[in-house]
Order: structure tokens, then C-alpha cells, then sequence
């Protein structure tokens, strides 16, 4: 197979949102409970949602990382908006005042070419679920999220990509003749200070894949429900990109909450096969 050539996320997204179309929802809990008077951890995955009082709702892709009360953001993403968002897109957010006080109050300031939104919210004992309010300050081109400036605030963690993956592989176009289906494995760990997933991964049925390693490169992304990932066959040679992400709200493709992924594989040149990928842990 051809190299990878990849130069922007926003095509892959595109391509994701025409060939899938289901991802389900579901409940899990990854952080272990706080002790007495220790912060609860928001560190993982999380899907962000500001609504208001007449139901309209922004969305953010999030990865955070906590070190004592102090929370930082590896990665926060707008992917995943209805189409009451006019903000011009934005792949990455910062977060200042990231903290946990009094064991479980989160909050924080996030920042983009919307302006800024600061929330407050209550984690649960878990960590895996928080509750509050919001208050947007817009920025130079005024209030573009589609959202009032106050509302309230929800986030829930989407499970750690750590773990062993089982699934299947389908070729969706430019499909090799007699090739259909095949079987997908892979062993993973999500660094959450970095936002890097590493593994290996074994496939069968599909021409010119077998066993591999899925190691972080240059345009890969872990934020909240959207992933993207570099895949290399066992002599190291990039072979294909694996991607999902949240399209429509959070239901369609990525990461999802019952731990399962929805995506596609392929070495991103055009007219070459498009396989797409199902797996949970």
C-alpha cells in the first residue's frame, strides 16, 4: 500500500459522516473513587455540554489531565456542533484555571476564537460525570455558538482507550475484488498527560494488513470522542491511518461512552480501499 499523506483533519471527519452511521451510548466508570479530602481526577476523555434555557447546545471534544487540584487540557476540540455553531472551526482550545477544590468543585476557563467560557461545575464521587453552569464572554465577532450566554454545563468521561479491542473491519469502497470482511484486535494505552495511544493491533482477511503497531505521529489527535491514529506494519512502514470522531452530537462515529469505537482505516490516498472499523473493549 501506498504511504500516508495526510495534511488536515477536517477531510477524514467529512469522510466518517458519509460512511457510518451509528455509535452507541451508554454509562462506565474509569476513574476509581476519590479518597476523603483528596480532589476527585477529571483526567481522561470527556464530552463537554453548554446549554441553554430555550434547548440549544455547544459542544466540546475534551482530554484533560489533573496533577493535584491543578487540571490542564492536552486537547479540546469543536468537532461534533449542530448546525447552530457559526464559529469559524477550531482544532485546539486552552484552559486556564483548571482546578478541583473542596474535593469535587471543577472549574475552569476555556478560550478560543469564540471568546471564552467559564464553567463551574460538581464532579461525582467517580469522576466520571460533572454538573453546573456556564457564562460565555464572546469575542470580537460577538456570541457565534449558538448558545445563550449563561446556561448550564454537563460533561461526561468517555472511557480510557486503554485496554484489549476486539471488532471487525469491512471494506466500504475501492474494495479489492472478494475482499468483504475481516477480523480486528489490538491492545492499547492512553497516556492522558500526553494524549498518546499506543499498541499493537492484528488483523485478518484484509490484503496488506496483518499484525502492527499503532504509534503516535504527527497528525494524530485523542480528544474527548474523537481519535485518529498512525498504523505501522511490523517493519515500521506507515501503512494507514485509523479515525473516528463526533460528527453529529456525540453519536455517530469515535469514542463512545459503552466503550466502543466507530471509524475508518485507510492509507489516505484517494481511489485506494476505504475499510471501515467496529471495536469495543
Amino acid at each position: 500500500m501506498k504511504r500516508l499523506i495526510f495534511k488536515t483533519i477536517c477531510p477524514i471527519w467529512l469522510a466518517i459522516a458519509l460512511l457510518i452511521s451509528g455509535c452507541g451510548g451508554g454509562t462506565s466508570v474509569s476513574n476509581p473513587a476519590s479518597p476523603q479530602g483528596k480532589p476527585i481526577d477529571p483526567s481522561g476523555n470527556w464530552k463537554l455540554v453548554f446549554a441553554d434555557t430555550n434547548n440549544n447546545t455547544f459542544l466540546l471534544s475534551a482530554l484533560f489531565n489533573q496533577t493535584g487540584s491543578v487540571v490542564t487540557a492536552v486537547n479540546v476540540s469543536e468537532v461534533g456542533n449542530p448546525a447552530t455553531f457559526q464559529c469559524a472551526s477550531q482544532a485546539n482550545i486552552s484552559l486556564a484555571n483548571g482546578t478541583v477544590q473542596n474535593t469535587n468543585q471543577f472549574s475552569g476557563d476555556l478560550s478560543g476564537n469564540f471568546g471564552s467560557i467559564h464553567f463551574t461545575s460538581t464532579l461525582n464521587d467517580a469522576g466520571t460525570h460533572a454538573s453546573g453552569t456556564y457564562t460565555v464572554t464572546p469575542g470580537a465577532g460577538g456570541n457565534c455558538l449558538g448558545v445563550a450566554l449563561t446556561g448550564t454545563f454537563t460533561a461526561d468521561e468517555i472511557p480510557s482507550m486503554t485496554g484489549n479491542w476486539t471488532g471487525t473491519v469491512t471494506c466500504s469502497s475501492n474494495c479489492p475484488t472478494g475482499v468483504g470482511s475481516g477480523n480486528f484486535t489490538a491492545s492499547l494505552t492512553q497516556d492522558d498527560a500526553t494524549g498518546s495511544v499506543n499498541g499493537t493491533f492484528a488483523m485478518s482477511g484484509i490484503p496488506g494488513f496483518t499484525t502492527g503497531t499503532i504509534a503516535t505521529g504527527k497528525f494524530d489527535l485523542l480528544s474527548g470522542a474523537s481519535w485518529q491514529d498512525t498504523m505501522k506494519d511490523q517493519n515500521g512502514n506507515v501503512v494507514a491511518f485509523i479515525a473516528g470522531g463526533p460528527l453529529n452530537s456525540f453519536g455517530t462515529a469515535g469514542l463512545a461512552t459503552d466503550r466502543s469505537f466507530h471509524g475508518i482505516i485507510s492509507d489516505g490516498t484517494s481511489g485506494d480501499p476505504v475499510y471501515l472499523v467496529s471495536m469495543t473493549h
